[in-house]
């Protein structure tokens, strides 16, 4: 779905919240639109996605 509008492979930062839309959007994607919103739903809302490698924390 957002690969109409990335050309690269940059990493997904951000998901649409609209149950119709869910699509995952990079920063690329959201320069092409006024304030923060999604470029294909109009919706609002997005959450920032994790990243899929885990933080290793040393206990000493």
């Amino acid at each position: 779905m957002s690969e109409a509008f990335s050309t690269d492979d940059e990493p997904k930062m951000y998901k649409c919240i609209n149950k119709e839309c869910k699509a995952e959007l990079s920063l690329a994607d959201l320069e092409n639109v006024q304030g923060v919103k999604c470029p294909f739903c109009g919706g609002r809302v997005l959450i920032k996605l994790r990243a899929q490698d885990g933080k290793r924390v040393s206990c000493e």
